[in-house]
């Protein structure tokens, strides 16, 4: 994995120990959650545009071997 980014944690001066303690565990939660789904996302849309090369690949080899100069 690489470097990961720095998260910062605002909670308001009220808040007791106990509170800030939890709605810390619940933000490191909820910010784990979130880098997961963008880590999955990414990875999504990286194997959206191979496909896509792919494809771009096959249908200029096809092309070209049929002898049609019209797709560049």
């Amino acid at each position: 994995m690489g470097p990961r980014p720095h998260t910062l944690l605002c909670v308001a001066h009220t808040l007791t120990k106990a509170n800030w303690a939890t709605r810390a565990e619940t933000q490191g939660g909820e910010i784990l959650q979130l880098s997961a789904r963008i880590r999955r996302d990414k990875l999504v849309l990286a194997a959206v545009r191979a496909a896509l090369h792919l494809t771009e690949i096959v249908t200029t080899r096809e092309s070209t071997d049929h002898g049609d100069s019209a797709v560049s």
